[in-house]
């Protein structure tokens, strides 16, 4: 009988195969980031600039990296929550680690593209795809990066510490400076706990630490063009936040030709396409936010011609993102209707040749029943020829 019950084994299977439903993060993923992470990353505390107890608290997050839609691996919220329980960045800090089953699920919750349901707050964009490239091209730019790695980092290692009173000027100005690492020259700056948005003044402070500035958040920065200037001596700086600033192709101007510079953040800036000369000048930039510019989706993407490993995000709501998004649907979706068409038709050929097996095998069950009962039924006359016969008679003494 095995055989009867492998068609249903196989139905059976392909339904515990078939992809479980999206994860809401409302009603999966909210509440275990506000049990076990809220109570150092909410609305009470946050610590490094980091709060997860709502959607919009983790769309604000200043942390590019923390949720990489489509790339649970690549989000530093899931490599946190699987780093080894001895290891001092693992997260929850000072608490177990979180069981299995729920990083399979905030896991999956990435995977999915990180989006918000059941709020109010637009899903994380999707990760841009990275250019193709020829073997030639790709150890070209690798011997390239390599070169300018060595040389950069000669460069810091020539860094000398601030003056405490330029730093101090600083700290007047209202920015907060820390080292950018422990016992590191290089600094930390941001004015995001200043009471009011930067401006000229703010910006010109910068002028005593320009060699040491590493990373600098100047979100919100309303300052002229002329104001700018400073950032154009900040000779070492790696990371620039000037999301939702004032700043126009004239005052980005000073950002040109920039060979540390990796990271920048011009969300909601008043900038268009005459920006592009000044963003393709920066040799090492990887990650660039154009969201609610008016930089062209083509001009965006023409930079990363010049600069294979520049990820640009353009915003989850741009036109050219959503279609190339329901693009890509389309074609996963169309993969997935072809492989489950192959799986029904091998279902089915393998149904009907059960169906058939099991017709014959019925059949010739009933014939062999039949015989056995034909072999139990006495033979016709022979009672009667029984009863007729006379008894033994005696043997004559």
């Amino acid at each position: 009988m095995p055989h009867f019950a492998s068609p249903l084994a196989a139905f059976v299977l392909f339904a515990l195969a078939a992809p479980a439903s999206a994860v809401d993060f409302a009603s999966q993923v909210q509440p275990i980031l506000v049990k076990h992470c809220a109570q150092c990353h909410g609305e009470e505390k946050g610590l490094g600039k980091l709060r997860l107890h709502t959607a919009e608290a983790i769309a604000a997050s200043p942390h590019d990296d923390l949720l990489v839609a489509g790339k649970p691996e690549a989000s530093e919220l899931f490599e946190r929550i699987t780093l080894p329980a001895d290891d001092k960045k693992r997260m929850p800090k000072g608490a177990d680690p979180l069981p299995a089953e729920t990083i399979e699920l905030l896991k999956q919750w990435i995977a999915e593209g990180a989006k918000f349901t059941g709020v109010d707050v637009p899903a994380l964009a999707p990760a841009e795809p990275e250019p193709r490239q020829t073997d030639e091209q790709a150890a070209a730019a690798a011997a390239e990066e390599a070169k300018l790695a060595a040389e950069l980092a000669a460069e810091l290692a020539a860094v000398q510490p601030a003056s405490a009173e330029a730093i101090a000027a600083v700290t007047e100005a209202g920015g907060t400076v820390l080292p950018l690492f422990a016992g590191s020259p290089l600094l930390d700056v941001s004015f995001a706990q200043a009471g009011s948005p930067p401006g000229d003044e703010a910006i010109a402070a910068l002028a005593g630490i320009a060699d040491q500035v590493a990373s600098l958040n100047l979100a919100g920065a309303q300052a002229t063009a002329a104001g700018l200037a400073p950032l154009a001596k900040l000779t070492h700086l790696e990371r620039l936040h000037l999301e939702r600033s004032n700043i126009d192709a004239a005052g980005l101007a000073h950002l040109a030709g920039k060979r540390h510079l990796a990271y920048l953040n011009l969300y909601d800036a008043p900038l268009g396409d005459d920006a592009l000369p000044t963003l393709a000048s920066l040799p090492r930039l990887r990650r660039l936010f154009l969201w609610n510019t008016q930089v062209s989706y083509d001009g965006a993407m023409g930079l990363r011609a010049g600069n294979p490993q520049l990820a640009v995000d353009m915003g989850w709501n741009h036109p050219r993102v959503v279609r190339e998004r329901l693009a890509g649907d389309v074609e996963r979706l169309k993969a997935t209707v072809a492989e489950a068409t192959t799986q029904v038709d091998e279902l089915q050929k393998r149904l009907e040749a059960a169906k058939t097996a099991r017709d014959a095998a019925a059949e010739q069950l009933a014939t062999i029943e039949a015989e056995i009962a034909a072999l139990d039924q006495p033979a016709p006359g022979a009672e009667a020829t029984s009863a007729a016969e006379p008894a033994e008679t005696p043997a004559a003494e």
